[in-house]
């Protein structure tokens, strides 16, 4: 990486590490999300778990507090190494259901009529799930730790669990909270976050970087 006359990053958190590790500068140009291919639909009474199966997205502990809210719904998608195990506890949990790996269009569907997104990973270096569930309208139950302290705005778009309390306990309650919050305007805060990580937003910010002209 010495030998790198320019060096870009995916987030404000992977740049710093890139400063404390290696003593390095670098430039942050945020992935883009497909903003308008998302829409926004009624709440069909439940929220959505879309990360992978790995233990650093921490997807037991959402089963750990939906088991705590058995009259909350909770769908979860994706797969990964996980997911036996995963899916042989959620058998046992009525309120939850696992759909597995689906398609791009299923998926915005999903997304697109849930309550909100649950995303709780560990050092996240962005994150882009949480930019498309703003991008449907839908707000997040994250954690204040890694790329979510750069795209989610609490108390707006979001509530953010402290990094040292993720817990079933605590997560319980913030859906309990974000069951609340009124989803029109709920929406239209959400919407105007996830614009700023629009592929136009990217191609501009790219383009500076180059120092060459956006092109429309």
């Amino acid at each position: 990486m010495r030998s790198m006359d320019l060096i870009v990053t995916n987030s404000c958190n992977v740049q710093e590490r890139i400063g404390e590790y290696l003593g390095l500068q670098s430039r942050v140009l945020y992935p883009p999300c497909e903003v308008d291919q998302y829409r926004w639909a009624a709440s069909k009474g439940y929220f959505l778990s879309a990360a992978r199966h790995d233990a650093l997205k921490r997807v037991g502990v959402i089963l750990d507090a939906f088991a705590l809210i058995p009259d909350k719904q909770l769908v979860v998608i994706s797969d990964g190494p996980e997911s036996p195990a995963l899916e042989a506890r959620a058998a046992k949990m009525p309120n939850v259901r696992f759909l597995g790996r689906v398609t791009e269009s299923t998926y915005r569907r999903v997304l697109g009529e849930c309550t909100g997104g649950i995303y709780i990973p560990k050092d996240e270096d962005f994150g882009l799930t949480p930019v498309e569930s703003m991008a449907a309208g839908k707000p997040v139950v994250g954690v204040a730790q890694g790329g979510l302290l750069e795209t989610v705005v609490p108390g707006k778009t979001g509530i953010l669990l402290p990094s040292n309390e993720v817990t079933a306990q605590r997560l319980a309650a913030a859906v309990g909270a974000l069951d609340s919050w009124d989803a029109e305007q709920t929406k239209e805060a959400c919407r105007a976050v996830a614009e700023k990580f629009s592929f136009s937003m990217f191609r501009d910010a790219l383009c500076r970087i180059a120092g060459t002209d956006a092109k429309p």
